[in-house]
């Protein structure tokens, strides 16, 4: 539920932005959450949404991807779409470029602030393990099945390794979870396995960049990465891992959504 009404949350702050009715609509399963928990207002799937713009016969459409890449999630809903196609349906939407894509607005530029800001703090600064080198920032996403996802996800990691400078000794891309087999091998380092490279090296501190919007099951609290960060051997022995806030809280958001449109509406 919380993570839908951050999406909605958004979706109304771009809408005063553009003058223009932005609705925050899921590909699949949100429809599940008890519409009690959402201030009384049902969730809706891409599929119901397209058949209520098809019926209405609305004669365009700009898609904002709230997706880092080119993702399973985000190929579903552009197969869904290609169904409703009459030959003219298609048209009528345009997609925009996933939220990693290079553009104006850099998703790098606001995974960047966040990082500095957390660096800066003084808890960061007084939260030293038992080694006395720099932090090690990690920078993990989700994992994918597409190597295209991964590369995203890989730029993003050099682009921070870059700006942070002498901030960290270094940044390490990583996934949360994989698929088994060798094909699926772009998704390495896992999260555990990272956070014992990282802990291997002594640093004062180990950082995490979460390459996630919202709070659920795997970035929120008692999610899968709060819980392999505890089990890992570094937490254990009293190594300090601090989290960057998810990017769905970032407002620099809405201003790389906004960019997103314009790019389309101006064009």
């Amino acid at each position: 539920a919380q993570a839908i009404l951050q999406a909605r949350t958004i979706a109304a702050e771009l809408s005063q932005r553009i003058g223009r009715v932005v609705e925050a609509v899921s590909v699949l399963h949100s429809d599940r959450v008890d519409a009690a928990t959402l201030d009384d207002r049902p969730a809706i799937v891409w599929e119901d949404y397209l058949a209520v713009m098809k019926r209405s016969e609305v004669e365009e459409t700009i898609v904002l991807p709230l997706f880092f890449g080119p993702s399973y999630g985000l190929r579903k809903a552009q197969s869904l779409a290609s169904m409703f196609d009459d030959g003219k349906w298609k048209d009528r939407i345009a997609w925009g470029e996933p939220l990693a894509e290079e553009g104006e607005v850099d998703l790098g530029d606001l995974m960047i602030d966040d990082l500095i800001q957390l660096l800066d703090t003084e808890r960061s600064v007084n939260a030293v393990g038992s080694g006395s080198s720099l932090p090690i920032a990690l920078l993990v996403d989700h994992g994918s099945p597409f190597e295209e996802v991964a590369a995203c996800r890989d730029r993003l990691a050099k682009q921070l390794e870059l700006q942070l400078g002498k901030r960290v000794s270094r940044v390490i891309a990583c996934s949360m979870e994989r698929r088994e087999g060798e094909r699926y091998s772009f998704n390495e380092p896992l999260l555990a396995d990272a956070l014992k490279l990282a802990g291997d090296e002594n640093p004062s501190s180990i950082i995490l960049s979460r390459l996630f919007l919202f709070p659920g099951r795997h970035a929120g609290p008692g999610g899968d990465i709060e819980r392999i960060c505890l089990d890992s051997a570094w937490s254990q022995s009293g190594g300090s891992i601090l989290e960057t806030p998810l990017l769905g809280s970032n407002p620099g958001l809405v201003d790389l959504l906004e960019k997103r449109y314009r790019s389309i509406a101006d064009s």
